[in-house]
This record gives structure tokens, sequence and C-alpha cells, in this order.
């Protein structure tokens, strides 16, 4: 961590950071409804630290980043994140911690601290401290076979009983101010990781960090503190002294002691006597109750989702945020859109609120029927779904479904908004078809088209005279007419009808017959001729 550039910044403890600048950094956004959780990054607390979350492969690598924060002057943060149902991790970077045994704040150098956990279901909160980092570097070393969230678990649990904690996801109690409880799980924690440093200072190490990295190559390899790495024994690189087997616990409860009667510890009420009892195989204590021995670790089994009953029960529900409730798995939240409307865990979320006419939008919301028409649920909407066949919801109103019978009415013939209409007459719709259902008075539809209406008059077409089809007969030296209805014709020039028979049409030429000699009736006297319409 940059042990020979130590960039030191003179503190009074309690007071805060000096020199230190807050930069702003770049954040993931959190896709999908963000969820919120509150964190500390204490060695001390760290500041100004860089706080990256990923989601976790199941072989233990980094996924997708998740989010970026930054710890402020105390070591908190606030996380925005996608609720994960995986493994992720929290690493903490950079800035400055605040090395207790001295009351000085030194830099982070190339140091991390990490914090695993199975899944973000539920968590509003959590705490990244070296023993975080002891727990995640065990975890590196099991098996990658097993079920990487139940080896969080696991070891999560397993170190909190070496540390003599109920947990090391709980943050420690700040140690810059009075603590109002020195029995208490948080100032069991916060005295711990000052016990880390005052060990450092007490035996001329570089620094807290230099006790942690004995302390994990302690562990890693098989879960118990002995000052061995496997069968070697471990040494201190600043001072070459050897690690001693009591470090973790006769070692750091001195420490523990030494803090706690200091001057600082005295002032903000640390008691020695309160300090944890650390335990150096943690594995060979039996399980409490509700738990199981699970692949070598004590699990809660009443409330662990990847062992909820049992070892290897997973929690694995349908559409669902599983929980596990009394060694029972449960749910605890639906996917958006899901809904577990039977109120039975085991099929999950199992309605689909977007679609299910039963339940459209929530639980038990049914869609009413509809006049000609079913029903259907979009996006958790109830509305019309299809109308019957032969009608339409021209109104887009679904309260009275699909109001409109488009083979009848001529307003929506066939479709909404197609308007009947007839020249001359009044329209009809038939079929869904648009047709003529009666011409006005004098007006005929003879063409048999919809499209014109009654296009033919009666009154005066020769071809349809009174009645469609009913023709004017041609006339001889004339020619056919209708008027009012009926038939009539007139003669062309020259001719006449005198005998008032139409079947002979105009039978007289007018301009050459001396008995009707420029008109009928007009006779030529004896010896004249009728010459162009006059006798002569």
């Amino acid at each position: 961590m940059g042990r020979f550039l130590r960039l030191i910044f003179p503190l009074a403890l309690g007071v805060g950071v000096a020199g230190v600048v807050l930069v702003g950094c770049q954040k993931k956004v959190a896709l999908g409804t963000a969820q919120s959780i509150t964190g500390l990054a204490s060695a001390g607390p760290i500041v100004a630290g860089t706080v990256n979350v990923y989601a976790l492969k199941t072989d233990g690598t980094r996924g997708t980043l998740l989010d970026t924060e930054m710890t402020d002057a105390t070591g908190t943060f606030t996380l925005s994140v996608a609720p994960q149902s995986g493994p992720v991790e929290v690493s903490i970077t950079g800035g400055v911690y605040l090395e207790e045994s001295q009351g000085v704040y030194l830099p982070m150098g190339d140091h991390e601290l990490r914090l695993w956990l199975p899944s973000t279901a539920n968590l509003t909160s959590l705490t990244v401290t070296p023993l975080t980092e002891l727990a995640v570097n065990r975890v590196q070393k099991l098996s990658r076979s097993a079920n990487l969230a139940t080896n969080i678990q696991g070891v999560n649990t397993l170190m909190a009983t070496a540390a003599g904690l109920q947990t090391i996801l709980s943050p420690p109690a700040d140690p810059t101010k009075t603590l109002s409880d020195p029995a208490s799980d948080a100032a069991k924690y916060a005295l711990l990781l000052a016990g880390i440093s005052q060990y450092a200072h007490d035996h001329s190490l570089a620094d807290s960090f230099e006790v942690m990295d004995a302390l994990i190559t302690d562990f890693q390899n098989d879960g118990m503190f002995d000052g061995k790495d496997g069968q070697t024994p471990l040494t201190f690189p600043s001072t070459s002294a050897t690690v001693p087997p009591s470090l973790w616990q006769s070692g750091l409860a001195a420490s523990m002691t030494t803090f706690a009667n200091g001057s600082h510890g005295t002032q903000v009420g640390f008691d020695p006597s309160k300090s944890p009892v650390l335990v150096s195989n943690p594995a060979s204590l039996p399980c409490s109750s509700g738990q199981a021995l699970c692949g070598g670790f004590c699990i809660d089994v009443t409330s662990d989702t990847n062992n909820c009953g049992s070892c290897g029960a997973v929690c694995n529900l349908s559409q669902a945020v599983a929980a596990c409730s009394s060694g029972t798995c449960a749910v605890s939240s639906c996917q958006t859109g899901f809904g577990n409307c039977d109120n039975t865990a085991s099929n999950g979320c199992e309605t689909s609120l977007t679609t299910d006419l039963s339940n459209c939008g929530s639980c038990g919301n049914a869609c009413p029927s509809y006049s000609h028409a079913s029903a259907a649920c979009n996006n958790g909407s109830c509305g019309i779904g299809t109308c019957s066949a032969g009608y339409a919801n021209c109104d887009n109103n679904p309260s009275n479904g699909c109001e409109i019978s488009v083979t009848s009415d001529p307003q929506n013939c066939g479709s909404c908004g197609n308007h009947c209409s007839a020249q001359n007459g009044t329209a009809a719709c038939v079929s869904s078809n648009c047709t003529i259902a009666s011409c006005n008075p004098g007006y005929g539809d003879c063409n048999q088209l919809a499209a014109d209406g009654c296009e033919t008059s009666l009154q005066f077409d020769a071809a349809n005279c009174g009645s469609c089809g009913n023709a004017c007969p041609s006339v001889n030296n004339g020619n056919a007419h209708c008027t009012n209805g009926n038939c009539g014709y007139a003669c062309n020039f020259g001719y006449a009808d005198c005998d008032a028979n139409p079947t002979n049409g105009c039978e007289v030429n007018t301009q050459s017959n001396p008995s009707h000699c420029g008109s009928c009736g007009h006779a030529c006297a004896n010896g004249l001729n009728c010459i162009s319409g006059n006798c002569q």
C-alpha cells in the first residue's frame, strides 16, 4: 500500500479529514428498479475511497460493473443498483484510512478491501472491512464446483464466529465518537479493527495492512488461524519476525486491551472487558440452533435461500425474488408484471398481470365482459380484445363493447366510418355492403350500382320511362320521348301522324301527300299536286 511513501495527515481523532479533497467520479446507472443500499468502508474509516460494485460470475470473477460511488469524510457511501439475485462484490480502493493506533490518516495505496455477498435481496446496508476481505480470500480458495452463493454465506458466517461477532456485515461503531454501548456488536467490531492497528504499532510493523496480509495468508487455505501458510510458518516482511500462532487470539486480545486502556480508547468509552472473544478454528465449533453444516459451513437453514430447510435446497421461484422464512421458501417480491395470485410459493409469481383476464394489473382484478366482443388484458389494463363477426367498436369506448353492426349500419358499413349515401334516394347497408334502400319519386336505380345512387330520371328517360327498363318504342318517321313518366313521340319535319295510330307512327308525308298537304286533313283541289307542303 505504498509503505515507503507515508502521507500522514495530522489529525485529532474526532475531527474531519483535513486536506483531503473528495473528487466526483463517473457513476454507472443502475438498470431497472434501483435498490438503495447504505454502506461503510472502515479499516478505520476510509475517506475519499472509490467504491465499485460488480456482479460476480459463477467462477467468482467480476462481471458487469453495477455502480461506482465514493466514500465521504466518515467512510460512508450510498449505492444505487438494480436488485441482484446472484452474488455481488463491493470493492474499496484509493483514498486514505484512519490508522487508529496513531490517530493519523494514511494512504490506501494499492490495497483493496472487498465484500462478497450471496445477493442483494432485502439488503439495505453493508460494511466493507478487513474482516470482509479475509472472508473473500477464503472463498476464493474453496472449490469452484460448489455453489458460490453458499460458499459466500458460509464463510461470512464463519468469519463472524472467528471474530466473536454476530455478523461482519453490520457496520462497526465510529471509533472517533463516544460509544453508546461498549458491549454492542458494533463496539466490539470497532475495537477489533483498532486492535489490528494497535498490534502493528506495538510490534513496529509498517501498518495495520501488514497484519492483515499475514492474517489473510494464515486463514485463506484452511479456514483457521495458526500462524502458518499450510505447514510453512509466516513472517512479517518489514521486521522478518515470525507471525505467532496465537496472533489472532491472544495477540489481538492484548492489543485490543492496550487500545481500550489508552487515552483515546478510554475517552470514547471502549471497555477491554467487552472485547470480542476470538476463535482460531471456528469450523470446529458445533452449529447453532437453526443452522446445519453445509459444505463445511454452519448455514442458517431457516433463512438462507440457497439452503432453505436443508443443505442445497435452493429457493428458485419463477418470476420472483425468493426468500427463506422459517426454513420454507417464500415469495419476497415479484418481478414487474407478475403476481403471486394463488398465494402459493412453489410456483413463484405464476400470473402475468399484463395479460391475465382474471388478474389484470393486480391479483383478483378480473376484466368485465363486453357486448359483441371478447375481453383482453393489455399491459395490465382491461379492454376489448376482438369484436364478434359483423361488429366493431366505432366509438372507442370499451364500456359499451363493439356497439356497431357493420353489416347493417349505413353510417359504418363494413368498417367504422364507411358512410353509405345515395343520390336521389335513401342508402342502406346489407351484408356490410352499401346498397339502395329506396329511390325518391321520379328516380330509379336502373344500373343496379349503389355508387351512383338513383341515377335515372323516370320522368324523362325514354329508355326508362316511368320505371326502369320501360323503353319508349321507336316511331316511324319520328322520335320517341318520355314526359312525366309517359311515353310519347314527335314527328320528323315533313311527317305527321294523321290517323292517330301510334303503331304506324308518322305515316303521312305532308310534303307530298295531296290529302294532307302541309298538315293532316289539308287536301289539295282536284288537279293540284302537293309540292313541298303546298298545293300547286
